[in-house]
This record gives structure tokens, sequence and C-alpha cells, in this order.
């Protein structure tokens, strides 16, 4: 048997009794309609994150050169649902919001994962201090800029 799972507007088939994987919930993620009614969607469909589930997700963000950019924000959402402040905390240690990533060829992803991340703020609850630091990081956008145009010189 199967039951149907209705996630804004996709449908997903998923086994009775089966225990979902991160990577399946990643997939359920829709970026252009992620809200509040999809986060407890998510949330109810998967109890806890498992040390498996963060070791999937910390190598998605640790291998984020090589991942869409998508992945690798659906990873940081995903990581969010549970462990909203961990969340940032790994995607910093994992230099995802570099402006900067030396053997990048100046193709950072920075700004894309900023900017969503504030935007969805309210919805993911960052703490104070991480909501402070995602946005002072934002603002400082320059500094892309700044890097190219000293490798140039």
């Amino acid at each position: 048997m199967k039951n149907e799972i209705k996630i804004s507007g996709l449908r997903r088939g998923i086994k009775e009794g089966e225990i979902l994987k991160i990577e399946d919930l990643m997939n359920q993620i829709d970026l252009g309609l992620f809200n509040e009614e999809m986060y407890n969607e998510l949330k109810t469909q998967k109890n806890v994150l498992s040390n498996r589930d963060k070791k999937y997700i910390l190598k998605v963000l640790t291998n984020s050169k090589l991942e869409s950019k998508e992945n690798v924000l659906k990873a940081i959402i995903c990581f969010a649902i549970w462990q909203p402040d961990e969340a940032i905390r790994q995607a910093r240690r994992k230099g995802i919001f570099r402006y900067k990533v030396f053997g990048n060829k100046g193709k950072t992803k920075a700004r894309y994962y900023l900017d969503y991340l504030i935007s969805k703020k309210e919805v993911l609850g960052f703490s104070e201090k991480n909501n402070k630091y995602l946005k002072q990081k934002y603002e400082l956008e320059w500094l892309e800029s700044f890097y190219k145009k000293t490798e140039k010189k």
C-alpha cells in the first residue's frame, strides 16, 4: 500500500512504515514554495534527525563546490528544521557563506544562500545571534568585488 503525501502541490509516494531518508526529504523541498506549512509537514514526516542524516548533510556541505547551489541550500534547510542554530554553525564552518573561496575561480554562491535564509528566518527560527550574523554577512557583499579586483592586480 502507498500513502500519498502532498507537500505544497507535489505528490510523493511513500510506502507505509518506511523510514524517510534525509535525501528523500531534501528532494521534497520546493525552494520557491517553502513556507511555514511546508516546514511543519516536513518536520512531521521525520521525528528526529539521526546521526546518519547529519552525516549526509555535512557531506553535502563539505562538497558544496561540487553540489548544486539548490542542493546545498536544501541541506541547510533540512538541518535547520530540527537544529536551526547548529545548521548555521556548520554551514559557517564549511565555508558556505564565504565571499571568497580559494580555488573556486570567483564562483561564490554566498549571496544566494544568505538572501534565501534571511528571507525565511521567521520560518526556520534562527536565534537572534544567527539572524544578526546572516544580516551582517549579507551587507558585506562588497567583499566579493574587492577580492576579485585584488586578484586581478
